[in-house]
C-alpha cells in the first residue's frame, strides 16, 4: 500500500478529509446494536399456524331408484277350430246322440263311409214307412231316431204285402205310384196316389207327366206297379 506521507499533494486533501470525518462518527454501543437486532426480531413475527381444512362436504344420499315394472301377462292361446264331421261305417261309431247317415242311403255299400249326425228328436209320423239300415221297417223318420240307423235303398227289409219297395220307402198297391227324382242328392222317393178315376189298366195315362220334369219317364211292372222317373 502507498504511504500517504509519499502521495502528491493533490491527493493527500480527500484523504484527510475522509479520515477525520470517521475520527468523528460516536461508535455504536452495545445497547445500541441489540436494539437493532431486537428491533429486525420483532418486525418479523412469529409465524402463524396454518389454519385448519375444512370439513369436506356431505355426499348425498343416493337416490332411490324405482321398483321394476311387472311383467305384461301372456296373452290367451288361441281356440283351435272345431272338429270337422265325423266318419262312420255304424252306429257304434257316433256318440249316443248321434246315428251314421250316408249320403246314398246305402248303408256303406256305396261309399267309403259315412257321417255321424244328431238323431231326430221324435217321429214325425209323416212320408210313409222306409226300411232302415238295421232291416227294420218303420216310420219315416223313426229309424235314426228310434234305432240310430240311416234309411236304406237296399233292398234289405222285408216288404210290406199291402205295399211295394220304392227306394228307400213303400207304397200301396193299386192306389199309389213311386215316384224317383234321380236328379237330386241323394236321390229322392216318395209315394203319391192316382188321381180318380184311373184307368188301371194304363196307369200312366191317369198322370200329367209333363208336370214332373223334362225326360220323364213312367212305366208299370208285371207286378201293376207303376214308376215315375226324372233323370238325373
Amino acid at each position: 500500500m502507498t504511504n500517504p506521507r509519499y502521495l502528491p499533494r493533490g491527493a493527500r486533501l480527500p484523504l484527510l478529509t475522509l479520515l477525520l470525518g470517521l475520527a468523528a462518527v460516536p461508535a455504536c454501543s452495545t445497547d445500541v446494536v441489540e436494539q437493532i437486532s431486537g428491533s429486525a426480531t420483532s418486525g418479523a413475527g412469529a409465524a402463524g399456524g396454518t389454519g385448519g381444512t375444512g370439513g369436506s362436504d356431505g355426499t348425498g344420499g343416493s337416490v332411490d331408484t324405482g321398483g321394476m315394472g311387472g311383467t305384461g301377462g301372456t296373452g290367451g292361446s288361441v281356440g283351435t277350430g272345431g272338429s270337422g264331421p265325423v266318419a262312420c261305417m255304424k252306429r257304434e261309431d257316433c256318440a249316443e246322440t248321434e246315428y251314421c247317415d250316408f249320403a246314398d242311403n246305402r248303408c256303406g255299400e256305396g261309399e267309403a263311409h259315412g257321417v255321424c249326425e244328431l238323431r231326430p228328436i221324435e217321429c214325425s209320423f209323416g212320408g210313409g214307412r222306409v226300411c232302415g239300415c238295421n232291416g227294420k221297417v218303420q216310420l219315416f223318420d223313426c229309424p235314426q231316431m228310434q234305432d240310430a240307423v240311416d234309411i236304406s235303398v237296399n233292398g234289405n227289409c222285408e216288404t210290406p204285402s199291402d205295399s211295394f219297395a220304392c227306394g228307400y220307402t213303400y207304397c200301396l198297391n193299386g192306389v199309389s205310384y213311386c215316384y224317383e227324382h234321380a236328379g237330386l242328392d241323394p236321390v229322392y222317393f216318395s209315394c203319391d196316389y192316382f188321381p180318380e178315376p184311373c184307368n188301371s189298366a194304363d196307369p200312366c195315362s191317369c198322370l200329367q207327366l209333363g208336370f214332373f220334369c223334362q225326360g220323364v219317364t213312367c212305366t208299370t211292372d208285371a207286378e201293376g206297379h207303376t214308376f215315375v222317373r226324372c233323370p238325373p
